[in-house]
């Protein structure tokens, strides 16, 4: 039991990190999406000043960034999914496996445990 605080804080710390990428990402989307409304808005001056290929780059650099920026948001997730369940799993096989120690020595009961 002394181990869940533990685990309870530190899931809910990186739990709000992951927010905060999660929320960059969602930023990064919108500028892009912003980059191509603007490029398609005004694709006459763009046309015009033969910017089609640097207006395309912009683009691409921008989902580019957003795209590796959300990858490193799931590997987070990832990771704390994974820490958060054996971290809770180790928890419950310690209580049982202590609790089975002190059973099979007699200082409690089967129904205790």
């Amino acid at each position: 039991c002394a181990t869940l605080p533990p685990i309870f804080i530190l899931t809910r710390y990186f739990g709000r990190r992951l927010r905060e990428h999660q929320k960059e990402v969602q930023e990064m989307l919108g500028e892009a999406t912003t980059l191509a409304e603007q490029a398609l808005g005004h694709s006459s001056t763009v046309k015009q000043s033969t910017a089609e290929v640097f207006e395309s780059i912009r683009y691409h650099n921008a989902i580019a960034s957003a795209h590796a920026k959300s990858v490193e948001t799931a590997h987070m997730q990832a990771q704390l999914e994974a820490a958060a369940h054996i971290s809770g799993n180790a928890a419950i096989l310690g209580v049982l496996g202590l609790g089975g120690t002190m059973v099979l020595d007699g200082s409690i009961t089967a129904g205790d445990l």
